[in-house]
């Protein structure tokens, strides 16, 4: 094996930006189950609207999806005192 084998042989894998894992030249997506983060210069949509909203919308969407569950509502109706309506 000489030096230009090792060259190559790193040109034709794709390294991901979060796991380092290596990946075929033509994935779109990491392989590790895991991670399957987007690769190359396109991002998941969800990477883009974090980019773009404020932390107070995070904050509002974490709340709506905790409030919207069946337990909240419960354990509220469960919880309530005896004289309100």
């Amino acid at each position: 094996m000489n030096k230009n084998d090792g060259e190559l042989a790193a040109v034709e894998t794709i390294e991901c930006p979060v796991c380092k894992g290596e990946n075929p030249p033509d994935a779109v997506f990491c392989g590790n189950p895991e991670c399957r983060k987007a690769l190359g210069e396109f991002k998941y949509v969800i990477e883009e609207v974090a980019a773009n909203t404020s932390r107070i919308e995070r904050l509002a969407d974490t709340v709506t999806s905790f409030t919207g569950q069946p337990h909240f509502v419960t354990a509220h109706l469960a919880c309530s005192p005896p004289g309100c309506s």
